[in-house]
């Protein structure tokens, strides 16, 4: 269960590194289904500072699932599109 949200949160992958990340402009801001307070805001800072996932208007929807193209895309983003 905890697995699933957090893949869903981070967005495939890139969770990993997400936590030791702090950004400077906060998803709160960005998004308004994500507020400071939420255990998974640093990891959406960083996959949508880095456009790994951009999420769907102002909204990123933590709780969504994430296709196996978004995943894809994701991570090939994350490795510096090679």
């Amino acid at each position: 269960m905890y697995r699933r949200k957090f893949i869903g949160a981070a967005g495939a992958g890139a969770f990993a590194m997400a936590a030791a990340i702090t950004a400077s402009t906060s998803a709160a801001q960005r998004f308004s289904d994500v507020s400071a307070d939420d255990w998974f805001s640093d990891a959406v800072n960083f996959i949508s500072e880095r456009g790994l996932i951009d999420g769907n208007d102002d909204r990123f929807q933590p709780d969504g699932g994430v296709s196996r193209a978004t995943a894809a895309t994701a991570l090939y983003r994350l490795a510096g599109e090679p």
